[in-house]
């Protein structure tokens, strides 16, 4: 039945043995064959065999059956027993004539076909198909097959991937045993064969075709390789070149650096996407022009010997290079100017500049879609980069949107360039933690986390910013005790590969301090966060962000050792300059705004306290709905504030109101938040007469404090035991 299929669809072949006659009604029962040859594991062990074959002899073989399965799976038909008895190998003039036989244990992927082509199917051909899907044999079955799952071409791509294998090492008996990388000496085919044979389906390539596009090609990809090699060599001797001037600050040099290595993994995972000569040649032109453009327009920038200036700054000199991408690059394909403003759109982001980095990667995103040449992967790089700044300036459905249109290509994309699917969880994770859902950002990040310890490819950098973010929520959610721990072990490694002042290290060194001042350990944490901010300082500058997120672990230091001033003095520094880079409404700035407005409230400044407050509820109401946790935990600093000054209890009352513990917890993770909204609604009470219903509030909160240490400024004792005394 199958091979009435094959031949009705794909017409007479000879690289599929033919079926010349059958007899299924009486005994004897038969199916008679064309004679195709000798099968390949017994014309391996002829002499000579494999072994007298190149490895692109070899290659050139193996196409020949992997092409004959491609157009049997062109048409819906599964082999499902492909290994080296199966292929049929005869000489010809030419060379040899490989034949596939056996499609016995094959199924139809769509059997409407034969009705289609009017053909009747025969005998248990259906009673087969609706059996176990586990026939086969042992050694070449995809492990999902053996798991029980329904075959697909990727369980025949496995096979032959496993056959690439064996063919290339020149011994057909030869398992697929952790460790085979070793014995392919190959880069190129190393690659191919780890996608094909894949563990897990999804992380193969997507068909059989794709596989034999690859290995057509592998001449164009290992120029491509080279280029793109030599260019990155070339954009690294330009930053060595930069590194040895002088009057360079030694944050440019970081920057530039960081700069070439986000082109360099822009570049490679293109490389990883293209397969055929048009595809190579073109990105051989991207990694072409990025080089030149590196070289002429960014680095010459910051070169003192052509600025004229010994202070150029790596964020000036990428802002006066990104007017030249277009006029420069105008003759040259989109692909390229797509990718110069992908680069600078990482590149400025990771600067602290998540508004010019916006707008590279809308250019980015427009290039990359005209014409309708889109690389898929280069424009959902960019579409999570854009996540990522949208949620870092306040806009945050705008970022859901960018991610949800990046989860629609990454199942394709993943199993080749796992850095994307890795990327979009550290970026959902952000997300999620700038909402204040600490939970979910925990989780993503936690995902994202896995996959990057299970996937090699991923950079050791990125594999430590997830851990970064997932120890991030450990501290928000109260989990100091193994935050500290995964941080320790961190901070080891980085120091040991990237040495103890690093920016990575020291970000490392500042969230660490940031965890142990949560514990309350305030002498370590000082030991740890004042060296850290002047190396911050030094390195980024003084109103980049990462200065910014370190000055305010001291800022927060400060208000716990009850040195309110000089925490209100640090709080609104911070509001100011992380408004400069992202706006109003980023919830870093709407957090640092409400420290200096409870900082100010506990060192006597009722009154600026309460202006603080209202700007924060303000600005924090245009991009957070009116039950989100950041504003309740307004709502109730407003409240307290407004006690505070024994203003009319009616503004008082409604903010209250609607305050709930659990909200509340979100927003900043305490136990005892209904022991404080109880010792509020007992002030509210008192403000209002009602002396009785406010005793038992004021004694659990009584009951609350004395238990507590050490004390919380917003469950006062003596103030609780004063107020009970006076009832």
């Amino acid at each position: 039945t199958l091979y009435r299929v094959l031949r009705e669809n794909l017409e007479e072949r000879d690289d599929l043995v033919r079926i010349i006659d059958w007899n299924f009604e009486t005994s004897p029962f038969y199916l008679e064959c064309e004679y195709g040859g000798i099968n390949l594991a017994e014309w391996a062990k002829q002499e000579p065999g494999l072994a007298r074959l190149s490895q692109d002899a070899r290659i050139a073989l193996f196409l020949k059956v992997a092409t004959a399965v491609a157009a049997a799976h062109s048409i819906g038909v599964l082999h499902k027993d492909l290994k080296p008895a199966n292929v049929l190998l005869s000489d010809t003039a030419d060379g040899s004539r490989v034949r596939i036989a056996d499609f016995g244990s094959g199924r139809l992927l769509e059997p409407e076909r034969l009705e289609g082509l009017g053909i009747t199917a025969l005998g248990l051909t259906v009673t087969h198909a609706l059996a176990a899907d586990t026939s086969g044999t042992a050694l070449y079955i995809a492990p999902e097959v053996l798991s029980g799952q329904s075959p697909t071409v990727q369980s025949d791509l496995y096979a032959l991937g496993f056959m690439l294998y064996q063919m290339i090492v020149g011994d057909l008996r030869r398992p697929l045993a952790p460790g085979w990388e070793r014995e392919i000496s190959d880069e190129l085919l190393r690659e191919d064969i780890a996608a094909a044979t894949a563990g897990d389906p999804s992380r193969r390539l997507g068909s059989v075709s794709e596989l034999c596009e690859r290995l057509r090609n592998r001449t164009q990809r290992a120029r491509q390789r080279d280029e793109l090699q030599q260019a990155e060599h070339r954009a690294q001797l330009a930053a060595q070149r930069l590194e040895r001037s002088r009057a360079r600050r030694p944050w440019v040099v970081v920057a530039g650096v960081a700069l070439i290595a986000g082109l360099a993994f822009s570049l490679w995972g293109f490389h990883r996407e293209g397969v055929a000569r048009a595809e190579a040649q073109r990105q051989a032109g991207i990694a072409t022009a990025i080089n030149h453009f590196m070289i002429e327009e960014f680095i010459r920038t910051a070169d003192p010997n052509v600025s004229g200036r010994s202070d150029v700054k790596v964020i000036d000199a990428l802002r006066a290079a990104l007017p030249n991408i277009d006029p420069d690059f105008a003759g040259h394909s989109p692909q390229i100017q797509a990718a110069l403003h992908l680069a600078m759109q990482k590149s400025l982001s990771q600067l602290s500049d998540p508004k010019s980095a916006l707008e590279e990667g809308r250019k980015a995103v427009l290039a990359f879609r005209s014409n309708g040449a889109t690389d898929l992967a280069a424009l959902t790089e960019s579409r999570i980069w854009m996540a990522y700044d949208l949620s870092r300036t306040g806009d945050y459905q705008a970022a859901k949107q960018q991610l949800d249109a990046a989860d629609l290509d990454l199942p394709r994309l993943a199993p080749r360039v796992p850095e994307l699917e890795v990327r979009a969880l550290q970026v959902r994770g952000t997300l999620a933690a700038d909402q204040l859902d600490i939970r979910g950002g925990y989780e993503a990040s936690l995902k994202g986390l896995k996959i990057a310890e299970r996937e090699s490819t991923v950079p050791e950098s990125l594999r430590d910013t997830l851990q970064f973010d997932v120890a991030d929520s450990q501290i928000m959610l109260g989990e100091t005790g193994a935050a500290e721990a995964a941080l320790r072990a961190l901070l080891s490694r980085q120091q040991a590969r990237l040495g103890p002042m690093s920016p990575q290290t020291v970000n490392t060194q500042v969230l660490l301090a940031n965890d142990l001042v949560k514990q309350r350990r305030f002498a370590d944490a000082e030991a740890l966060i004042v060296p850290a901010i002047a190396t911050v300082r030094a390195t980024w500058g003084d109103n980049a962000r990462r200065t910014l997120l370190a000055e305010s672990v001291l800022a927060n230091l400060r208000s716990l050792q009850e040195r309110y001033t000089e925490a209100a003095v640090l709080y609104e520094k911070l509001h100011e300059g992380m408004v400069a880079l992202y706006g109003e409404t980023n919830q870093a700035a709407l957090a640092f705004l409400e420290g200096a407005a409870n900082a100010t409230r506990q060192a006597g400044d009722l009154l600026k306290s309460e202006t603080l407050y209202r700007q924060g509820l303000s600005s924090a109401r245009l991009v957070f709905k009116e039950d989100s946790p950041q504003l309740e935990h307004l709502r109730y600093g407003l409240a307290v504030i407004e006690l505070d000054l024994r203003k009319p209890p009616d503004e008082a009352a409604k903010l209250l109101a609607r305050l709930d513990a659990a909200a509340l917890n979100n927003a900043e993770q305490r136990s005892d938040w209904d022991a404080r909204l109880g010792y509020q609604q007992a002030r509210l009470l008192l403000a209002q007469g009602h002396r009785a219903a406010a005793r038992p509030l004021l004694e659990r909160a009584q009951a609350a404090a004395a238990a507590q240490l050490p004390r919380d400024p917003d469950l006062p004792l003596s103030a609780i035991d004063a107020a009970l005394i006076k009832l």
